[in-house]
C-alpha cells in the first residue's frame, strides 16, 4: 500500500523479477520527489555565484601555499642532484684513472646543469 492508501503495482517498486515471483526481485527502486519549483526572485544564481566564488578562493589560495612549497622542494632537489651527479662523475672518473684539472672540476657542473634543463 501506498502512503495514500491506494494499491501499488509491485513493477513501480520492485525490478529484476520474472513473471509474478515477486520475492525474487533483484533491484528495489526508490523515487526522492524533488522541490523544483521556480525561483521568481532569481536567488539561485546569487547563491550559484557566492558558491562558485568561495570555491575558486579557496581553490586557489590553497593551490598558492603549495607551489611555493614545491617549488622551493624542486629547487633543492635539483642542486642535490646535481651534486651527486658531479660526485658520480669525479669518482667514476677517478676509478678509471684520469687526471682532473681545476678546468674540468668547473666545466662539469655546467655541463649537468645545461643537459639536464635542455
Amino acid at each position: 500500500m501506498s502512503a495514500f492508501k491506494a494499491p501499488l503495482d509491485p513493477s513501480t517498486v520492485l525490478g529484476g523479477f520474472s513473471g509474478n515471483d515477486y520475492s525474487g526481485a533483484s533491484a528495489f527502486i526508490v523515487t526522492y520527489p524533488v522541490n523544483n519549483a521556480v525561483d521568481k526572485e532569481g536567488n539561485g544564481t546569487r547563491k550559484a555565484s557566492a558558491f562558485k566564488g568561495a570555491v575558486s578562493t579557496t581553490i586557489s589560495s590553497h593551490l598558492s601555499s603549495t607551489s611555493i612549497f614545491f617549488s622551493v622542494l624542486l629547487g633543492l632537489s635539483g642542486v642535490i642532484l646535481v651534486l651527486l651527479s658531479v660526485l658520480g662523475s669525479v669518482g667514476l672518473f677517478s676509478v678509471l684513472g684520469v687526471k682532473s684539472t681545476l678546468i674540468i672540476m668547473e666545466v662539469i657542473p655546467f655541463l649537468v646543469l645545461a643537459v639536464s634543463f635542455a
